[in-house]
């Protein structure tokens, strides 16, 4: 039995890109996938900024842009309206309130197989990582030091694989962690939506409303919501909210439904169709043994009010992948991944509370105003609800790891949560490392290592008497000299996940101290 440092149960974008992040690292690892190709879905077409940085760091952010299927001058903006042939109340685009000085990045809208086929591509890259499809995990069980992963392929034989360590990227009905058995806590009810793709040539001809990447239909009789996916072929999504007591997909009129949504009948062809039961749930841990890890989906699972799923499920991977590498390559203590549960299960839980906030004031806007009997209150709860689902840059990017211990915080540091609607970059330990331009079109991103610690030196050489001191690092730690930038500290200490650790405006004892405390 062959055995392999990592395997990550699940090729989808979470699972390929944990594979990217230990390929970077030279870490042996092995994917195993049920599914032969990306699945078509209308789930998680939304990348936002940070996003968007991850995919520079993995070298894929040019790649996956001309990837995109909506024209280049495509509005990226959702339309809050009563029907598309009806009303328009509010536009809102989380790209609003970005620009060069607080991102090199814009969110992009792709769909999901489309973002899955860039990410695998890159695995190519990695000779240390196998990518192995129709591979269906039905057993995850520990053995003395190592972890045991049996799998059937798509002719029903059953092989057995061996980890030192397994990462769960297996979607919200993971089966890795039900044998491991940890509980999912469920955060609200679940309902019951339908996802359907389709093709329509007319329907974006007979839309009045403005144009927009995805319409919130407010009045019709399911909630639900209505986006292009490919103009060029007449490929559209649908999601919405259905109660019935339909047993299957086909004893609902799809065709009907859509209908109602749009405000008219229209010719279509539906592509697929299925009901989604959707959960706001968190698993109560995050690894099991310092063995097993939960990463996306399979930690936590969101309703699409939002789109924090798989944003929130990419920030996992990175903040989990150099750990794995660093205790694997022997540069940093196992108690390292201990600190993955420590500072991703905060963030987790704030943005599932901010998606089911999205969702219970979208309902409750709803109950509380109807558009016939008063347009005007209809009209302004939706315009104020439109800004809350776009302007999340606060928490999609001004998240912070202050309850770990890698992070030195500075002497009486905030610690208190970014303004939601708001991101303010801030230079200070637990922050993600705020963008600025190195020269021109060349971000911090492009040149910050993504598998080693880096020394951000500003504006000037360090001293002669600590090189030797620092140098004796150089197999976790790279100096980084940097000029005309706007960084309050002339030192600031970058792990590889891009996240402060420590800053400060000269050198002492404490930096040393510090790496000391991660290197073996």
């Amino acid at each position: 039995m062959q055995n392999y440092d990592v395997i990550i149960v699940g090729g989808g974008p979470t699972g390929v890109a944990l594979g990217i992040e230990l390929g970077l690292n030279n870490i042996n690892t092995l994917i195993l996938e049920k599914h032969m190709t990306p699945l078509l879905s209308p789930r998680a077409q939304s990348l936002n900024a940070r996003s968007m940085e991850f995919f520079m760091r993995w070298g894929l952010a040019e790649d996956l842009k001309e990837k995109q299927l909506l024209p280049p001058d495509f509005p990226v903006r959702g339309i809050w309206c009563s029907k598309l042939n009806g009303k328009t109340y509010a536009m809102s685009s989380s790209n609003e309130q970005l620009n060069d000085d607080i991102s090199p990045q814009r969110g992009v809208r792709i769909p999901l197989w489309l973002t899955e086929e860039v990410l695998r591509k890159r695995l190519n890259d990695f000779p240390t990582v196998t990518f192995l499809k129709q591979q269906a995990v039905v057993d995850v069980r520990f053995e003395k030091n190592n972890v045991l992963v049996t799998a059937k392929n798509n002719l029903n034989e059953t092989k057995e694989f061996q980890a030192n360590y397994v990462v769960a990227c297996d979607g919200a009905n993971s089966i890795t962690r039900k044998k491991i058995d940890i509980e999912f806590e469920v955060l609200a009810p679940p309902q019951r939506v339908i996802n359907i793709m389709f093709e329509s040539r007319e329907l974006e001809k007979l839309i009045t409303v403005d144009k927009g990447f995805l319409f919130y239909l407010l009045e019709s009789e399911n909630p639900g919501v209505i986006g292009p996916v490919d103009l060029s072929r007449g490929l559209w999504f649908a999601q919405v909210r259905e109660n019935s007591a339909a047993e299957t997909i086909d004893q609902v009129d799809l065709e009907s439904l859509l209908n109602n949504m749009a405000g008219f009948s229209f010719n279509k062809k539906i592509v697929q169709a299925h009901f989604w039961n959707m959960h706001i749930q968190l698993a109560k841990h995050f690894s099991k043994n310092n063995r097993v890890f939960l990463v996306g989906d399979s930690a936590h699972a969101f309703v699409p009010t939002g789109g924090f799923g798989l944003n929130t499920g990419l920030g996992d991977v990175v903040n989990l992948g150099w750990k794995l590498a660093a205790v694997i390559k022997r540069t940093a203590n196992s108690d390292l991944l201990e600190t993955y549960e420590q500072e991703r299960y905060s963030v987790c839980l704030n943005n599932l509370k901010a998606a089911q906030k999205n969702a219970d004031d979208l309902m409750e806007v709803r109950k509380k105003y109807n558009p016939s009997q008063d347009p005007e209150g209809f009209a302004t709860a939706n315009a104020a609800l439109a800004k809350q689902f776009a302007y999340s840059l606060g928490t999609t990017m001004g998240y912070a790891y202050f309850n770990s211990a890698l992070t030195v915080l500075q002497k009486e540091q905030s610690t208190a949560p970014m303004n939601q609607f708001v991101y303010q970059p801030v230079v200070a330990p637990g922050y993600f490392l705020p963008h600025c331009w190195v020269e021109k079109n060349k971000s911090i991103y492009d040149v910050l290592s993504p598998t080693c610690w880096t020394l951000i030196i500003s504006g000037e050489n360090i001293p002669e008497q600590w090189r030797e001191r620092f140098e004796s690092f150089h197999f976790v730690l790279e100096i980084l000299h940097v000029h005309n930038i706007n960084y309050p500290f002339k030192y600031i200490l970058i792990r590889p996940d891009w996240h402060v650790a420590f800053v400060s405006n000269e050198l002492n004892d404490n930096y040393f101290s510090y790496l000391k405390c991660l290197v073996l």
